[in-house]
């Protein structure tokens, strides 16, 4: 299919005419762009303007309160300390007791004094027993240690009776009746 002669100059045509509209669209985005750019900097310089303005006004503002008079405030505290020191001076007896059945709000004291004594009472059960087992532990294997180094000796002295003469073996037994004599 050839494209004839008056199609191929539409189409170069509606090409152009794209290109054209593409342009204008180009240029006028460009004119709205710089004319934005402006305005931006417009509104920065302003908006320098009024922040120099409030740091001039607010830089010259100075306020002076005046004095409390705190009199008042200072007599009711001294009255008030007067008054603590009064209550603690008049109850120096101070007692000491052990509620076991209380008179009042006897099922929360209970629950919170006996709860806690029979967690307590169960963690010391377990510690203690906890430390039993670790000593239980521990000399068992001090006691496996010994075995081991005695077995040790043991086969040693097997190993050299084997291969000892009659008169070596003689003398080893001898040896080893006079130490089972003195156990």
């Amino acid at each position: 299919m050839a494209m004839d002669e008056q199609s191929f100059t539409e189409v170069l045509k509606t090409i152009l005419e794209h290109e054209d509209q593409t342009q204008k669209f180009m240029n006028g985005m460009e004119a709205q762009r710089k004319q934005d750019a402006g305005q931006v900097e417009k509104l920065l310089k302003h908006n320098e303007q009024l922040i120099g303005s409030f740091e001039k006004k607010y830089s010259n503002i100075h306020v002076d309160a005046p004095k409390p008079d705190l009199s008042e405030v200072n007599a009711t505290m001294d009255k008030g300390f007067e008054n603590v020191k009064a209550a603690v001076y008049a109850h120096p007896n101070r007692k000491f007791q052990v509620i076991l059945f209380p008179e009042y709000h006897s099922k929360e004291y209970f629950k919170l004094v006996y709860g806690r004594l029979l967690f307590w009472w169960y963690m010391f059960i377990l510690s203690f027993l906890g430390y039993n087992m670790a000593k239980d532990a521990l000399n068992a294997y001090r006691a496996n240690q010994y075995n081991k180094e005695g077995n040790a000796h043991i086969e040693a002295w097997d190993n050299v009776y084997k291969a000892a003469s009659k008169k070596t073996k003689a003398s080893m037994s001898e040896v080893l009746q006079q130490a089972e004599k003195n156990q």
